[in-house]
């Protein structure tokens, strides 16, 4: 038989004998693909008639071209974005693309199969098969190549949409939206709006190592009113974190050597407060004497860095050091307790020369002496720790004396 593939068009018989396999060939491969590749095997058991006739629309494609050149060439450009098109649906689908080269192989293998076929029934010498191969499976490669790029420009987009929502719902929460909007950007950023919130304060640089040794729910936001310019500070947000999930924090950011400063867990309604708090951390200047950010690598607590905060001015930070520090006095009640920090105040300051705190408040030595076990009782070994026994008279100093 004369040649079809060398110089000359394919003859009319040929490709009209090949088209007429396109619709065997395209539900030969779909059944292929479903049989062989569990991720197709559901959802397009009822819609595989789509898959078919977008495998025949390819196979239609390729017909077209060796019938007019006899060489094959690349596929026409809206086969190839049909193929782009492709790549996108299924990274949306959520397939990886190594699923989806698997079913191009599949499929390619099963129509060449039956293109084959019918080629040598039609009288193509070895040759001429060869070289039919070599278009076919070329071709294949080309669309592939489409719907890898597709596949990959999709993935792309949804992780800048992924990081962008994700973003934006730490920035919600940080700002004090309303529950509704928090919600909704929740559920854009594929995730489940929290009821507690850890924020964690560090350098923009840092943020990698970080990430890697945090739960994949954790947000950041970088360079939002953090720093004295808003700049080159970042704040990361964990949602929920159960105990193991905060030592696992602590411990890498120590492991990893970074400064960081870990707020409390809080709810979600008081994390801006507490967050505007933190932050403050950044602006102020290392702590010589107090723990300060420049003392040491690895991860501060808020309450190690609340006197620092005070003595820089901070208000915010006077009130939430006396709530914290002086809180076990609570217990005997709103006047006992002021009278408790006013001799504890005193003491501290007279260094503990009982007489003259007795002078100072007007109250009997046995007084002062009853008060001060309270005291101890409450407070414990803390009044013995050197950077403790800081934190606690600079409580008791902003606390306001007792009228």
């Amino acid at each position: 038989m004369t040649s079809t593939l060398h110089g000359a068009p394919w003859s009319p018989t040929v490709v009209d004998a090949l088209r007429a396999a396109v619709d065997s060939a395209s539900a030969e491969s779909v059944e292929a693909i479903m049989a062989e590749l569990p991720a197709y095997r559901e959802e397009f058991r009822a819609g595989a008639q789509v898959l078919r006739e977008a495998v025949a629309m390819a196979l239609y494609g390729f017909l077209d071209l060796i019938a007019t050149s006899g060489r094959g060439s690349a596929p026409a450009r809206p086969t190839m974005l049909g193929a782009r098109g492709l790549g996108r649906s299924e990274a949306r689908a959520g397939r990886s693309v190594e699923t989806v080269l698997a079913a191009y192989r599949v499929g390619g293998r099963v129509c060449w199969v039956t293109f084959s076929d019918v080629a040598l029934a039609q009288g193509l010498e070895a040759r001429d098969l060869q070289a039919f191969a070599a278009l076919t499976f070329a071709y294949i490669d080309d669309l592939s190549a489409a719907t890898v790029a597709g596949h990959t420009e999709e993935r792309a987009h949804a992780e800048r949409s992924r990081t962008q929502a994700r973003a934006h719902l730490g920035l919600l929460m940080l700002r004090g939206a309303r529950s509704g909007e928090v919600d909704r950007s929740a559920r854009a950023a594929g995730l489940t709006s929290p009821s507690e919130v850890v924020p964690i304060i560090c350098r923009t640089g840092d943020v990698p190592a970080l990430t890697a040794r945090m739960p994949l729910r954790t947000l950041t936001v970088d360079q939002i009113g953090v720093g004295a310019a808003g700049s080159g500070w970042s704040t990361m947000l964990l949602g929920d974190p159960t105990e193991e999930e905060l030592r696992q924090t602590r411990r890498g950011a120590s492991e990893a050597g970074v400064a960081c400063l870990v707020g409390p867990v809080v709810p979600r309604a008081t994390l801006p407060d507490t967050w505007r708090l933190a932050s403050r951390w950044a602006e102020v200047p290392p702590a010589p004497r107090l723990g300060g950010p420049a003392r040491r690598e690895g991860p501060l607590e808020l309450t190690d860095v609340l006197p620092h905060l005070v003595v820089h001015g901070d208000p915010v930070a006077a009130e939430a050091l006396a709530r914290e520090v002086l809180a076990p006095l609570a217990v005997h009640g709103e006047q006992a307790r002021e009278r408790l920090v006013e001799t504890l105040r005193t003491w501290i300051l007279l260094r503990g020369q009982r007489a003259l705190v007795a002078e100072h408040l007007g109250v009997h030595p046995q007084t002062v002496r009853y008060r001060m076990t309270q005291v101890r009782t409450a407070l414990g070994p803390e009044l013995d720790d050197q950077e403790r026994a800081a934190a606690i008279l600079l409580a008791c100093l902003v606390v306001p004396e007792a009228g």
